[in-house]
């Protein structure tokens, strides 16, 4: 069910005029959010900016159907060479997989006059991403609605020896802020290794995050695979080489072991799994 404003019904019923645009929120796996509109001039609404920067959108006509169907669609993103997403242009983003499983919201805003967004947002689609396709010019992304959850064959919890629990979520219930690492770049960094001072144990920030907060590469995020003697290996690379000076948070990782909860996060009483759990063909 859509919900609306009083404000927007009033407005509607009253037959008044309006102005609209489309809001396109973009949110990766790896937590990076992209705001882009229709419309040709930035919208904000709240502490949000939607952008009028970005590459040209597509969608199909929204409908509304009584049922549990899965609905699916297929919004078109036309990229010029100078958009990013998460540091790297559309089609890098997509041939490295960032864009699955990352969540597509749209919606409508009504204005009775241009830059004024009291009448508030409209929900007109949205869903999980899966897959791309299309050339570099003119990426079809396939998004499912949030039904498709309910066609996993297996029950919610697998009985398995590594956790089940993604670190810092509800089922975790460690603060990410708690365990946040501020740095800055050291010289010799390049767009696959960013040093710094820090002096961390060997693979404390494996599997974690950095987020540069300053500097050229302000906002973009990576993944780290390794981490030994202040350096840190990302992926997928940088779009550039960070300079020295730039400041960045960086975050733990975990390998989703008991020893790993207990010695290196404390939190055994939330390990999410069963590590004692016989292998299938060793059990009787």
């Amino acid at each position: 069910m859509k919900t609306a404003s009083a404000g927007l019904i009033a407005h509607l019923n009253a037959g008044r005029a309006f102005k609209r645009a489309e809001l396109w929120t973009f949110t990766l796996a790896g937590g990076t959010v992209v705001r882009y509109t229709t419309l040709d001039r930035d919208v904000k609404v709240g502490a949000d900016t939607w952008s009028a920067g970005g590459p040209n959108l597509e969608r199909p006509a929204s409908r509304l159907s009584v049922g549990l169907d899965v609905d699916t669609f297929t919004v078109t993103v036309h990229p010029r060479v100078t958009d990013l997403i998460a540091g790297v242009t559309w089609p890098v983003a997509a041939r490295l997989g960032l864009l699955r499983f990352s969540r597509l919201l749209i919606e409508r805003v009504y204005m009775p006059d241009w830059g004024d967004v009291s009448l508030g947002k409209l929900y007109v689609m949205g869903g999980w991403m899966g897959k791309v396709s299309g050339p570099p010019t003119a990426l079809e992304i396939e998004v499912n609605s949030d039904l498709e959850r309910l066609n996993v064959k297996q029950p919610l919890d697998v009985f398995q020896p590594q956790c089940r629990h993604t670190l810092f979520d509800a089922g975790c219930g460690l603060s990410k802020a708690a365990f946040k690492i501020t740095g800055t770049v050291t010289s010799g960094s390049t767009v696959s290794q960013v040093n710094s001072g820090l002096g961390q144990p060997a693979d404390w920030f494996a599997l974690g995050q950095i987020v540069f907060t300053s500097g050229a590469l302000a906002g973009v995020s990576r993944v780290v695979k390794s981490y030994t003697g202040g350096a840190f290996q990302v992926i997928p690379p940088l779009p550039s080489a960070p300079v020295a000076g730039a400041g960045f948070d960086a975050f733990p990782g975990c390998d989703k072991l008991q020893a790993t909860c207990t010695t290196k996060f404390s939190n055994l009483v939330n390990f999410g799994a069963e590590p004692y759990t016989p292998a299938p063909e060793t059990a009787a």
